[in-house]
């Protein structure tokens, strides 16, 4: 689908705009597809390898397309030196961050629509092509990647209900009575509204860009990492260590009030004998970028 939308072949605007439309918003086909059609024409102009790299077909993708592949998914993760490294092959001498503009906004949109560019290849025969393309510019995913399977049950619940929340709050949807069922599936009461509201104090007060992966990402932020520990602490009753915690991304006085907020989601995931380990928090790496400059007013909506 989105090798489609950027080959540049007769007949293909008509027929990308009808499988957009299947899984997004019927006003966003129309931005999309501009999107596309934007990152095409750069390709196009910028790239010599591109129009001679294509082959046309998905089981047999030509270089050009692995690397417009890996370029995107690791613009939507994040993972700064394979973007680089494939723009820089993909592009002219001296266009790689010219060309590199439209692909990054057409990855974002994308984000924004949940459809995220596979990097492993229970993704399909693009991401396993995006995925060897990784590999081969910049090695197996770096060390100190912090993976959601590896965490326990009450863990996945909080940070996969924190990015629940922020995608119906982009929606303008309410996150509550699904979030409330999921928890009470996994016999926890009383644990959804503590956390809508404390992203709700997030999103209002953070004093920074907050970093909440999309629901499709298989890892997690230090930020969501950060939620986690101080729920970790809360539960200990070691309301300092929380405030620590939390401090990195609200002031101080939203910060006393997140830790409060903290203590129902606590209690209630104790109640259903889901007591969070106490770790450390992982060490970003070094391959990640920055997360963006502050913005109060969408702060906790940042994606990868």
């Amino acid at each position: 689908m989105v090798l489609s939308a950027l080959r540049r072949q007769p007949g293909d605007r008509a027929q990308v705009e009808e499988r957009m439309a299947a899984w997004s918003h019927p006003a966003a086909v129309a931005p999309l597809a501009e999107a596309a059609d934007f990152a095409a024409r750069a390709l196009v102009r910028l790239s010599p390898v591109w129009l001679e790299g294509l082959t046309g077909h998905p089981a047999s993708l030509g270089r050009a397309e692995l690397l417009v592949l890996a370029a995107l998914s690791a613009r939507q993760r994040r993972i700064a030196p394979v973007r680089h490294q494939a723009l820089t092959m993909l592009a002219a001498t001296g266009y790689a961050e010219l060309l590199g503009k439209p692909l990054d906004a057409f990855a974002d949109l994308l984000a924004l629509h949940d459809r995220m560019v596979p990097a492993s290849p229970a993704g399909g025969q693009e991401g396993a092509s995006a995925a060897t393309a990784g590999r081969s510019l910049a090695g197996e995913a770096p060390a100190g990647h912090p993976s959601i399977a590896d965490l326990t049950r009450g863990e996945r619940l909080i940070i996969e209900g924190a990015r629940y929340v922020v995608h119906c709050w982009r929606r303008q949807q309410p996150a509550l009575p699904t979030l409330d069922q999921a928890f009470r599936d996994h016999g926890l009461i009383d644990c959804a509204a503590p956390l809508d509201r404390l992203i709700a104090t997030l999103g209002a007060a953070a004093s920074r860009s907050i970093d909440i992966r999309c629901r499709a990402c298989a890892f997690h932020s230090v930020d969501e990492a950060r939620i986690t520990r101080a729920v970790a602490h809360r539960q200990r009753a070691n309301v300092a260590g929380a405030q620590a915690l939390l401090s990195d991304l609200l002031p101080p006085a939203a910060c006393r009030l997140a830790v409060q907020q903290l203590a129902g989601l606590a209690i209630g995931l104790m109640r259903g004998q889901a007591i969070l380990p106490l770790r450390p928090l992982p060490v970003l790496p070094e391959t990640w970028e920055e997360a963006p400059a502050a913005n109060p007013s969408r702060a906790a909506s940042t994606l990868h």
